[in-house]
């Protein structure tokens, strides 16, 4: 009999408990429900513009892609990585910069420097586009610094002024003249966009 009470009993506490939590999931819905209705135009939009933020940051977070195969420095502004999902070799053109060909001038000091960089630090690329022959087009970071940073002020690339979208990139390259280091020590300049034209 006291056997039979003990289970009756802890079935009326299991009962109990489940109705207190029941109860507990009713009353925050309400609570919540109620803040809704009490919150302004002014809040609630705020509310969905902070939402949409952390939307934003986390599709941001997403994008950047780390890479620990195999890359290695075409010239100073293109990359080839292994495409670890793809399973093959693609090639990274760096935004905002344009390197001297490897025949020019600089040219293979401007890819040299890039490997340096390739070798000795964390690479990850962030792609923003896909050039005309397929290369993806991004901003590379080492050990979180951008290399388009790095590279105009160390004087390796020139600012590619008709696709440059970072303004802060010919401040640096006004540093790296009046400096006169990398590729302004060098004489006569000859831009490699203007080189290529020259070479059709």
């Amino acid at each position: 009999m006291m056997g039979f009470l003990r289970i009756a009993w802890g079935e009326i506490n299991i009962n109990k408990s489940t109705l207190r939590h029941s109860q507990k999931h009713q009353f925050v819905k309400l609570f919540v429900y109620q803040k809704l209705i009490k919150m302004t135009k002014t809040e609630k939009f705020l509310s969905v513009v902070g939402f949409l933020l952390i939307i934003a940051f986390c599709l941001i977070m997403f994008s950047f892609t780390t890479y620990h195969i195999y890359p290695y420095a075409h010239d100073g502004d293109t990359i080839e990585i292994y495409d670890s999902i793809q399973h093959k070799q693609i090639g990274v053109r760096v935004a905002n910069i344009d390197a001297p060909e490897l025949i020019q001038p600089f040219g293979i000091n401007s890819r040299d420097s890039l490997q340096q960089l390739i070798s000795t630090s964390k690479l990850s690329i962030q792609v923003i586009n896909t050039d005309k022959y397929q290369r993806k087009v991004g901003i590379l970071r080492f050990n979180g610094g951008r290399y388009d940073s790095i590279a105009v002020l160390h004087g390796w690339v020139y600012v590619y002024a008709q696709y440059c979208y970072y303004p802060l990139l010919n401040h640096l390259q006004f540093i790296a003249q009046q400096n006169h280091v990398g590729i302004w020590n060098i004489q006569p300049q000859i831009k490699p966009w203007i080189f290529r034209n020259t070479k059709h």
